[in-house]
């Protein structure tokens, strides 16, 4: 082995392992929504606003466990989960006005939406598909909402039981800036009211993370040959 060889070889396991120390860490990243607003929330008893989505107070690990997507939500209750009102109610709302928004709390490129869906089947409350926009300026103004299977979004599933329900991710196309996430047009699975265990999103890698992961497999190939 030359030299030069050797030293190759030296640069590309410092930079494997720099890249296992940052690259895992920026992949996994996970956003917790500051705060969010809900047109409606349910009048039957229980805390059950959209900020009941975000705080992990029924995830196996409270959401603090170092590996929220492992964690599992427990079976619906009267807490821990925001139910809509029923559709229509008394003061006109349907479910076509229910408009979910997400403060992020920063500015973030997002490309994940992670969704512990409402899983009791019986009651088909847990969200299927939704329309989103997407603001870059604080709330301020939106970008013209989107069917989410258009951004390449697939269909979330209605859990099969009454049971903890697990994470579903689902990718979207890379926003780039956004401070603020807006749900319209949502639909669930038939029933009269709309509901989420639990919701955040998911961050664009680093791109220093991936262009380490590119440069350390060319050294690699390089000292092969």
């Amino acid at each position: 082995m030359t030299i030069a060889t050797t030293r190759l070889a030296s640069i590309a396991t410092a930079l494997c392992a720099g890249m296992l120390m940052i690259g895992p860490a920026a992949s996994a990243a996970v956003i917790n929504p500051n705060s969010a607003t809900s047109t409606s929330t349910t009048t039957i008893g229980g805390s059950r606003t959209i900020a009941a989505a975000l705080n992990g107070s029924n995830l196996s690990g409270g959401g603090t466990s170092g590996d929220i997507l492992s964690e599992t939500h427990a079976a619906a209750g009267s807490s821990g989960h925001w139910l809509s009102d029923q559709y229509p109610t008394g003061g006109g709302v349907t479910q076509a006005d229910e408009v979910l928004t997400f403060d992020l709390d920063g500015t973030f490129d997002v490309d994940k939406i992670y969704l512990w869906d409402y899983i009791r089947p019986e009651r088909a409350r847990g969200i299927k598909t939704f329309d989103i926009a997407f603001s870059t300026n604080g709330g301020s103004t939106y970008s013209t909402a989107v069917s989410a299977a258009s951004l390449g979004m697939a269909d979330f599933i209605i859990g099969a039981s009454s049971g903890t329900a697990s994470v579903q991710t689902r990718t979207i196309t890379a926003q780039t800036g956004v401070t603020h996430i807006q749900f319209t047009n949502i639909q669930n699975f038939g029933q009269s009211r709309l509901a989420i265990s639990e919701i955040r999103f998911g961050e664009v890698p680093e791109p220093n993370s991936l262009a380490l992961l590119g440069l350390g497999g060319l050294l690699i190939a390089r000292r092969r040959r």
